[in-house]
């Protein structure tokens, strides 16, 4: 499996994020970081910003893991100094939030009652991701249009009118974008 390292920068404020992951999946980290949904640091200056704002740039890819990892850490401490509170990488070395297992906050505990029953009635009516569908054994295949449709419309009301950055993100085409947008102009 063949890697690439990415850089995200803000060209309004000029901070970045570095990160890196398998080629294959390059535009879902994209598409993930442009709608806020991966990183807490970048979904709060797109509410400030519109993702136009942002220039997101294949800096090295066809790399191993080892290689990917040694340049992310490498530009993150010694070229743009993206981590926090200069930019928007969370650990100064590139490991992640680095809650996992033991040093997960919630290691060990139980939730209570009530805590379950607040959650449970929360997400009550919402809508299960494509990989919940498939984790619970339900086939997907029916929502993904639905979805694809929610998130076009949600790009569209939420300041990015270029439809063809619209069709990047979401994976479709622009005609697609298009389609679905007419009843919001």
């Amino acid at each position: 499996m063949l890697y690439s390292v990415y850089v995200l920068t803000n060209t309004v404020n000029g901070k970045c994020y570095v990160g890196s992951c398998q080629d294959n999946i390059i535009r879902k980290r994209k598409s993930a970081h442009l709608t806020g949904t991966s990183n807490p640091l970048i979904s709060d200056d797109l509410d400030k910003f519109d993702c136009q704002a942002f220039h997101f740039m294949v800096f090295r890819s066809g790399l191993t893991k080892f290689e990917a990892r040694s340049i992310e850490k490498w530009l993150i401490q010694q070229v743009f100094h993206s981590h926090e509170p200069f930019g928007y990488n969370i650990c100064p070395n590139g490991d992640g939030y680095g809650h996992a297992g033991e040093n997960h906050y919630l290691y060990g505990k139980t939730r209570s009652p009530e805590s379950i029953a607040k959650q449970s009635a929360a997400t009550k009516g919402k809508r299960r991701s494509i990989a919940t569908e498939f984790k619970k054994g339900h086939s997907p295949s029916h929502k993904t249009s639905i979805q694809k449709q929610d998130h076009i419309r949600y790009l569209y009301r939420n300041g990015i009118r270029a439809s063809r950055m619209i069709a990047s993100i979401v994976q479709v085409s622009k005609t697609t974008v298009l389609e679905y947008t007419k009843d919001l102009r």
